[in-house]
């Protein structure tokens, strides 16, 4: 994650098991910017997804084998 010097914000991610990789830019002077229920969809699909939740590192226990 950079965040330069005009606040923008450039995220990198790459998933470990696939290779899979995307990226983010989020500039704060954009002005299209998520609604509310856009971001209350995404929200309950999260929560709702039981393979989204299974793969969540937010829920593994350090004891958990996966936690790693």
């Amino acid at each position: 994650m950079e965040i330069d010097a005009n606040g923008i914000i450039r995220v990198d991610a790459e998933e470990a098991r696939s290779g899979a990789k995307a990226s983010i830019s989020i500039n704060p002077g954009d002005v299209a910017r998520s609604s509310v229920d856009d971001i209350e969809r995404h929200i309950a699909y999260v929560q709702s997804d039981a393979d989204f939740q299974a793969k969540s590192v937010y829920d593994r226990k350090p004891e958990d084998p996966l936690y790693t």
